[in-house]
């Protein structure tokens, strides 16, 4: 994920939710987004978490905007399995 991207980001969610991210935290996020996401998916989950949630989200939440619930990919991986 782009750098200033992702702290651009990360920022618009603190304000919009009233959620302060202290620096430590930010870099947790970044490295489990980072591992997941790429800019355009991140870009995607944030504009999602702004629309459709009432608080802050997680970043894994944030990464099943895009990518779903490890329990909708076994889903489908079996479906293809059987």
């Amino acid at each position: 994920i782009d750098a200033e991207k992702l702290i651009s980001k990360l920022g618009l969610l603190s304000k919009h939710f009233g959620k302060e991210l202290l620096s430590e935290v930010i870099v947790i996020w970044s490295k489990y987004l980072n591992e997941h996401l790429d800019t355009e998916g991140f870009l995607q989950a944030v504009e999602h978490a702004i629309l459709t949630n009432s608080f802050m989200p997680t970043p894994s939440q944030l990464v099943e905007f895009v990518n779903g619930t490890k329990e909708a990919k076994a889903y489908e991986e079996w479906q293809l399995v059987i």
